[in-house]
């Protein structure tokens, strides 16, 4: 029965996607972060997320409107780090290994790009957000219960980008600001009330995936909400009053896992590993300083640098530096730093109104969603993760919006879907009375 109906949606969506592009990358971020296929399991082998993207790209490619790309300096740096890491490909000691992760890492900036193409106005970019928050939620939603009906059980990922526990937890991490600045913004208190409890849900998911690096990327994420915030001292009240109810829920396995994060004396199989693996990618990118060892190499040259049994770098860092080469780190730490500078200007730009304010909110909750990524990623081989670039992607998106009173690049087109509102939150969507 749900394998009928995922597909069924996934044929309804299809022709959506094309007349209506940017309801196509609405429905793309749902199926990458919700993951119907791999829920209902027997449609887990079909490719329905790069169905709608084609169908979404089709849609771009034939419409008078919307517009296939937009420069930007992140859209910019994003197109140089796809090329670096394509580029390792002519350098990799295993090329057959490299080009699959390379094809991987394509559709993830395709995505990125696409976002930032079509996510035109506030009102899109509001939506892309919910998309994300709504998906990963509904998982946040679905593991907290399993888990606590089975005792405390580790949750793990659906699949895809979020295939297991710590990379389920990075998304929730990031996820976690997002629907904290909904709950604040949102106009109608029952949208406010979903976004609130998917924030406390996905407090208790996070816990639940036992990720000692979920556990820090949250403890950033929260550590930016509460520096950005403009009254500290409800910030910490609530943030006691949250912590405190994780607590009652979190397993005792939960605290010694946490516990052992600075453990010097006694480190358990999994920080020894790390530890190697750093080691090895370490000496390789000191071999392979410009080029790296190809991207998707490091188990295969791992042999070479440590006696110990190969694995993956457990470090996005580390990742791109020892596979793509030295630059390619230099563009991928860019990217972050570019867009928390964008998010810098972007808050110091808009004040004033009501709207300008909702962009304010997002920018913090963006900043907060992104760093918690950063840290997720020391952790973690995720340089990949769809995710961050989206959330790059809003981010230049955010950033193109006049401030009040000026006119926008998108006004002058010629025309508007029905479904959009200008930018700033003048349009055809009334969120007071949530009618179109």
């Amino acid at each position: 029965m749900r394998n009928a109906l995922v597909l069924l949606a996934t044929l309804a969506l299809l022709p959506v996607s094309v007349a209506r592009p940017f309801l196509g990358i609405v429905a793309v971020t749902v199926y990458a972060y919700l993951r119907p296929q791999d829920l209902a399991w027997g449609v887990s082998g079909y490719r329905l997320t790069l169905l709608l993207t084609l169908a979404t790209v089709v849609g771009v490619l034939f419409s008078r409107v919307e517009k296939p790309f937009r420069w930007s300096r992140l859209t910019g740096m994003m197109v140089l780090l796809w090329f670096l890491v394509a580029m390792s490909y002519l350098f990799a000691d295993n090329q057959a290994l490299a080009l699959p992760a390379i094809i991987d890492f394509s559709k993830v900036i395709g995505l990125a790009l696409l976002t930032a193409a079509l996510a035109s106005t506030q009102e899109r970019c509001r939506l892309i957000l919910w998309a994300i928050v709504g998906s990963l939620g509904l998982l946040a939603l679905k593991g907290t219960v399993w888990s606590l009906a089975h005792g405390g059980a580790l949750i793990g990922g659906p699949g895809g980008m979020i295939g297991d526990n710590n990379s389920l937890a990075t998304a929730f991490v990031m996820m976690l600001p997002l629907a904290f600045v909904l709950a604040k913004t949102e106009r109608s208190r029952r949208l406010r009330a979903i976004a609130g409890a998917t924030v406390i849900m996905t407090l208790a998911a996070i816990v639940l995936t036992y990720s000692r690096g979920g556990f820090l990327g949250l403890l950033a994420a929260i550590l930016v909400l509460w520096i950005t915030a403009r009254r500290k001292a409800r910030g910490v009240l609530i943030l006691l009053g949250l912590v405190a109810g994780v607590a009652l829920v979190a397993p005792a396995e939960y605290y010694e896992r946490v516990s052992s994060i600075g453990d010097t004396d006694d480190y358990d199989r999994s920080i020894q590993g790390r530890f190697q693996a750093w080691d090895v990618a370490l000496k390789a990118t000191a071999d392979h300083p410009l080029t790296g060892v190809g991207y998707n190499n490091f188990h295969r040259v791992f042999p070479r640098y440590s006696k110990h049994p190969p694995r993956v770098t457990h470090n996005s860092y580390l990742q791109i530096a020892s596979e793509c080469g030295i630059p390619a780190l230099v563009a991928y730490v860019g990217l972050f730093l570019v867009g928390i500078a964008s998010l810098h200007r972007m808050r110091s730009g808009a004040r004033g109104s009501p709207p300008a304010d909702e962009i304010v909110a997002y920018s913090k909750g963006l900043e907060a969603s992104l760093l918690g990524y950063m840290v997720c990623a020391v952790f973690l081989s995720f340089a990949q993760f769809d995710l961050f670039y989206q959330e790059l992607a809003l981010v230049s998106c955010l950033g193109r919006l006049p401030a009040p009173g000026r006119e926008s690049d998108t006004d002058t087109e010629s025309e508007v879907d029905s479904y959009d509102a200008q930018p700033w939150g003048r349009g055809a969507y009334d969120r007071n009375t949530e009618a179109w």
